[in-house]
């Protein structure tokens, strides 16, 4: 294992089969709200609120200080996406990770399927580009939380993690100077920069915070914010580079639910040629500056946390 694997360790949650299939049972819903085909978000939290309500033992978010990996017994692992997004839900709420949303919107399309195919038909970022999520919005927008429900994974597509704070504390001085003055520009994609309104003024590429040193800017998107500015853009491509080197890789199995606390960490997604699935959903503690509703925290249960060495590391 590489001392940049070493750098941050990702505690695991391993649920075995009766926890899941006490859940199941405890997540009653109505037969159409099972056989959506996109899960209504408002059928799938009363499912989850049962379901934590059934397991009963006291939530963990200490253990979502940077990245957990949940990872569900494969063999009861549910076959419908309502079910994957309920037990992603009481996993959620066992991390303390808040309530999911998605583009300002309630309902269906919040737990958003992502394939193969989506992705090579899509305008995305350059491949294995480190991010934040949702850079582009004004901070009441933006995520805190991240999360990878994997449904199928032939391909043995990866999600890449870097911690944000090792990653700036390993830059050369002048270099880290360089990147937390406001000499860079965030330009999201379309559809980002529609709801953000217009492209963000200029920012540095990171930012202190009590937490620790915190990303600000979405790296796949960002430029020098004058142009000809040589050492902006220089140190852009070495943080790119420096994110590259120390990033661990995780390739997720069905069964398996990575989060992130999006800040800080980046991310950045492998996709190779082949059947993947995933189910991405965004989360915050409050919604209320949303205008969407917010449900109350729930208990959960938990195994024993460990270490992960996460497979296809590099």
């Amino acid at each position: 294992m590489s001392s940049a694997t070493r750098s941050l360790p990702i505690p695991t949650l391993d649920v075995d089969g009766d926890v899941v299939q006490r859940a199941l049972l405890g997540a009653r819903a109505p037969a159409a709200a099972v056989a959506a085909a996109r899960p209504e978000l408002r059928s799938v939290l009363a499912a989850a609120r049962a379901a934590c309500r059934q397991l009963g033992a006291a939530p963990r978010p200490e253990l979502l200080h940077q990245a957990c990996l949940v990872r569900f017994d494969a063999a009861a692992w549910p076959e419908r996406d309502f079910h994957r997004c309920v037990l992603t839900c009481v996993a959620a709420h066992w991390l303390g990770a808040g309530q999911p949303f998605g583009w300002l919107e309630q309902g269906a399309g919040v737990f958003r399927p992502l394939e193969t195919a989506d992705i090579a038909a899509a305008s995305q970022p350059p491949a294995e580009a480190f991010r934040t999520a949702a850079a582009a919005l004004r901070p009441a927008f933006q995520p805190q939380v991240l999360s990878w429900t994997c449904c199928a994974n032939r391909a043995r597509s990866a999600i890449g993690v870097v911690d944000v704070d090792s990653l700036v504390a390993a830059l050369p001085a002048g270099l880290r100077e360089t990147a937390r003055q406001a000499r860079f520009r965030h330009e999201p994609a379309p559809v980002a920069a529609a709801a953000a309104g217009s492209a963000s003024a200029p920012s540095g590429l990171f930012r202190n915070s009590p937490l620790g040193t915190l990303a600000a800017l979405d790296l796949s998107c960002t430029i020098p914010a004058r142009c000809g500015d040589a050492a902006a853009l220089q140190a852009l491509r070495e943080i790119d580079s420096a994110a590259r080197q120390r990033a661990v890789w995780l390739v997720l199995q069905p069964g398996e639910v990575l989060f992130l606390r999006n800040h800080r960490v980046l991310h950045a997604v492998r996709w190779q040629p082949g059947a993947c699935r995933m189910l991405c959903a965004q989360w915050r503690e409050s919604l209320l500056a949303l205008g969407n509703f917010a449900g109350t925290g729930l208990p959960g249960v938990f195994s024993m946390a460990r270490l992960l060495r996460p497979a296809g590391a590099r």
